[in-house]
């Protein structure tokens, strides 16, 4: 009878904490958006965290630091809004403007190769498919313009809660090492220690990767807008963006980031179109051989093969977002999956 009621009492308590859990998962379904955003806050006081921990070296107190930072970033974001955005949108406009006309031009240069092969033989088949795919291809390129159009309308209409993430930012670092602590004690004894060696190499790996990352495709951008103006390439400032944002997906980003520079170029020569290769050539072989070797150094030690399959996998199963996630989610689920066997093998 005393087995049977602590049994019952058993099944009752699990079944509990099942249904604290389910009810728990869905009340955060409920509040994704809210979560979304806390975790935003918390990557840019992440990325931040670097800078803050330098000015408390030199003296400052944390909240002295922060104030100072925050002056700071708001005068670059200022400037940026007076001088910079302003240029952004115009050319952004104007290349919206001049696109149709340059596929245009693309497509008729297309349709009359492919008559010059029918004229030499090529079967109707053939030609059949190739048409296909140019439609295709065509009707891709709309639909990411539009994606983008809609995402930047999007973003427009999320300036107020996009304004919360510093000031979340700013609550996350002036109690960061008081979070940290109580991250740990939450943590259960026996596993602690395996628990912080994971997230040690996991923190090695979003330092090294996002904020080396971001600062090779800040760079690039830099160098790619300061290429194009120095050849007289029209919007340089717009090319520039482009090729930095692109150049967040690992081996396709940089030959993606100079194609529209290359395109725009060939609207004026053929000779600026080539400079323009030859500087985007340049500029890939400067990152790949100088800055990724100095600020990312081999952060992931992920193999080529498996970072091509990654970003390959992230695209077919979440576009654009998987090719941009897809190699540092790779790289922290084999640190994971690594500490887990090691583990089990104990």
């Amino acid at each position: 009878m005393v087995m049977g009621m602590h049994k019952v009492k058993t099944i009752a308590r699990r079944s509990f904490l099942v249904g604290m859990l389910l009810g728990a998962l869905f009340f955060f379904w409920l509040i994704r958006k809210i979560l979304l955003l806390f975790l935003g806050g918390w990557l840019l006081a992440y990325l931040l965290g670097p800078l803050v921990a330098r000015m408390e070296s030199r003296g400052l107190s944390r909240l002295q630091a922060l104030l100072v930072l925050y002056a700071i970033m708001t005068g670059l974001v200022l400037a940026v809004a007076f001088f910079l955005l302003p240029v952004f949108l115009r050319e952004l406009s104007q290349v919206g403007e001049v696109l149709p006309g340059i596929w245009l031009r693309w497509e008729g240069f297309w349709q009359n190769w492919l008559a010059r092969l029918d004229g030499a033989g090529l079967p109707a088949q053939v030609q059949k498919v190739l048409s296909e795919r140019l439609g295709q291809a065509r009707e891709g390129v709309e639909g990411w313009l539009a994606q983008g159009a809609a995402g930047i309308l999007a973003l427009a209409g999320q300036i107020g809660t996009i304004l919360l993430l510093p000031i979340l930012a700013f609550y996350f670092l002036l109690d960061w090492q008081r979070l940290h602590q109580g991250w740990e004690l939450l943590l259960p004894g026996s596993a602690r220690l395996h628990a912080l060696a994971l997230l040690d190499e996991l923190d090695q790996i979003m330092k090294k990767f996002i904020r080396g990352h971001l600062l090779i495709c800040l760079l690039v951008g830099a160098l790619t807008g300061i290429g194009m103006t120095l050849l007289g390439v029209p919007y340089a400032l717009f090319l520039g963006v482009v090729a930095g944002i692109l150049d967040l997906i690992p081996f396709f980003g940089p030959i993606l980031g100079g194609i529209p520079a290359v395109v725009l170029a060939l609207q004026i020569s053929w000779s600026k179109a080539l400079a323009a290769a030859v500087v985007i050539l340049v500029i890939q072989q400067v990152e790949a051989h100088l800055l990724s070797p100095k600020i990312l150094g081999d952060a992931l030690n992920l193999h080529p093969l498996t970072v091509i399959f990654a970003l390959l996998a992230g695209g077919e199963v979440a576009g654009l977002w998987g090719l941009l996630l897809a190699v540092p989610l790779t790289a922290i689920g084999k640190a994971i999956l690594r500490y887990v066997f090691l583990l089990l093998v104990e």
